[in-house]
């Protein structure tokens, strides 16, 4: 579906987009992003479209991109303003976005009139995915050697039926309906570690992030912690952003679909007597920090920088905890003597 909007002006054109705009930016945090070349691939997009708030789009070179579908903490939802907007205090990632070249807005425009053209993406829903992957070929290894073609996608994306992700307090909170499926027996199944399990695995998504290298790594990770429900893990092994999001087909504590047909190959051949979940959220063998966003942009103090914001040197995790507790131990003896000062004023 061709737009018949008469062409803006240059004066037009060069007024900021932002205006009017329902500040999708704000709404999608950018998570993951892989290309699609396994069997494995795309059932991991597969599971992740189980998780509430969890979005997934795919685009024409089979690139799939996954988010995290929450109002940034510092939106107004009410006017889509940033509260942090001329504070000084914006991330520099939301400072110098340029909004004439807006993924979200391309993106989003073209998924709400049903166009796919160029690189446009591919929003997918849990029940679009099935008709999605049956567009896929497979060869004895597993590997991807069918793709679907522009003509398939055009049809998936007409067939598409709801319009592209929209955070809103509603989708905060709102589950996805889950399928009404007999959940194995306890009896059924065997003993595992997951028996005395928090279900930690079903109720947060983790992603790896690479060794931070500059002032601008930390600062997408300050932007990032912006949104509820993300923190960031600490060790000297990796970093990883933890993402608060329950699974669909989470039961008192057992999947519902177990044994089912349907429960994505990650969640059936994940060993539990392995499990990394432990290390991050029960009993970690190593020094381990979790931290939200005033935590680490305190913690951004700590690394030293060269002139080009290279980081050059950085503490290691016992370091880093003892650093915070000094931070705070120092805001805590300067607070009382800020409020007798005010009051004497």
């Amino acid at each position: 579906m061709e737009s018949h909007t008469a062409p803006l002006s240059f004066a037009e054109a060069i007024h900021s987009p932002c205006t009017g705009c329902s500040a999708p930016c704000c709404t999608l945090l950018q998570i993951r992003q892989f290309s699609l070349e396994s069997l494995m691939d795309l059932d991991a997009l597969r599971y992740y479209l189980n998780f509430e708030r969890i979005a997934v789009s795919v685009d024409q070179s089979m690139c799939a991109t996954v988010f995290y579908n929450t109002p940034c903490s510092h939106l107004d939802q009410a006017t889509a303003h940033c509260d942090l907007h001329a504070s000084g205090n914006k991330p520099d990632i939301c400072s110098h976005y340029n909004p004439y070249q807006c993924f979200y807005a391309k993106s989003l425009d073209d998924r709400q009139q049903g166009k796919v053209s160029g690189n446009s993406e591919i929003w997918l829903t849990a029940a679009q995915f099935e008709r999605f992957v049956t567009y896929f070929g497979f060869d004895t290894q597993r590997m991807i050697v069918q793709w679907p073609s522009a003509d398939h996608l055009a049809e998936l994306a007409s067939w598409q039926t709801v319009t592209a992700p929209a955070a809103s307090r509603k989708t905060m909170h709102a589950a996805s309906p889950a399928k009404s499926v007999p959940i194995v027996p306890l009896n059924q199944q065997k003993p595992t570690r997951c028996d005395d399990c928090s279900a930690h695995c079903c109720t947060s998504l983790v992603f790896p992030i690479e060794r931070n290298q500059s002032l601008a790594d930390l600062d997408f990770l300050r932007y990032a912690l912006g949104f509820p429900g993300v923190s960031l893990c600490i060790n000297d092994q990796e970093w990883s952003l933890l993402i608060a999001s329950r699974c669909q087909h989470l039961h008192e504590q057992r999947c519902r679909i177990f044994g089912q047909e349907q429960r994505p190959l990650l969640c059936q051949l994940y060993n539990a007597n392995t499990c990394s979940y432990h290390q991050l959220f029960d009993t970690p063998p190593f020094p381990q920090l979790h931290v939200q966003q005033a935590e680490f942009e305190q913690l951004m103090d700590s690394f030293d920088y060269d002139q080009y914001g290279q980081i050059i040197a950085a503490l290691p995790t016992a370091a880093m905890q003892e650093y915070l507790k000094q931070r705070t131990a120092m805001r805590s003896s300067v607070a009382p003597i800020a409020s007798a000062e005010a009051a004497l004023t």
